[in-house]
């Protein structure tokens, strides 16, 4: 492989340089809300284009002390739930300009080491997503000042957001289409964690049922 100059990363440095302005015009260029001239502009955007410039983000939140990486924190990997909102929650950052670093929050063991890498990467925010990632970790962002964000967790702790579907008008529907469809034993399938969604809709599920069928059976799966 060549060592010469094609090989690296094209700075801003370079771009200036090409382009014939200060570095503080490129950064400018670059940066969402800064004042350069059109002409300046034009100059620096045609050299990126040039060079194949793209602004170092990790550089940059150096200098700014927060990155564009929001941590995104799961349990795993194996809830169909989760890997469906992943899409739609990658798509909603990159909107925004920002990018999901994720974290596997499965293993305790792993945690500490886990949340300290998010730090090392100034996240501008995290996401708990649903499932299990233990409260602790909300606690500890918090007391960073970082912007937390809960998804179907219960509003424990002040200052946090909380995103939470209506788990009992959903266990409530569910129960009142299997009556309707005739079915008279029914059974609420949970998993062994009984977190705070299939809880809530599991209970709903069992009252919109009471009285109408054979009372609902409630089986915790270890899958």
């Amino acid at each position: 492989m060549s060592s010469g100059k094609s090989s690296a990363w094209v700075t801003s440095a370079d771009v200036a340089r090409h382009a014939g302005v200060s570095r503080s015009a490129v950064s400018r260029t670059f940066t969402e809300g800064a004042s350069v001239a059109p002409e300046t502009r034009a100059k620096v955007l045609k050299s990126a284009e040039a060079l194949g410039y793209q602004v170092n983000m990790l550089a940059r939140s150096m200098i700014q002390q927060q990155s564009n990486l929001v941590g995104v924190v799961v349990s795993g990997f194996d809830n169909p739930f989760l890997l469906s909102l992943l899409g739609p929650l990658t798509h909603q950052l990159a909107l925004r300009s920002q990018a999901p670093l994720l974290m596997d929050a499965s293993e305790p063991e792993q945690l500490s080491n886990s949340l300290r890498q998010l730090m090392q990467y100034r996240i501008s925010g995290v996401i708990l997503t649903s499932g299990t990632p233990p409260i602790q970790l909300a606690k500890e962002y918090l007391r960073l000042r970082i912007p937390v964000a809960m998804i179907n967790r219960e509003p424990l702790l002040e200052g946090v957001d909380v995103i939470n579907s209506d788990n009992r008008q959903g266990g409530a529907l569910a129960a009142e289409v299997l009556c309707r469809a005739g079915a008279r034993n029914l059974v609420f399938l949970n998993v062994v964690t009984g977190t705070l969604s299939p809880s809530a809709r599991g209970a709903a599920f069992a009252k919109a049922a009471t009285g109408r069928v054979t009372p609902p059976r409630r089986h915790r799966s270890r899958v």
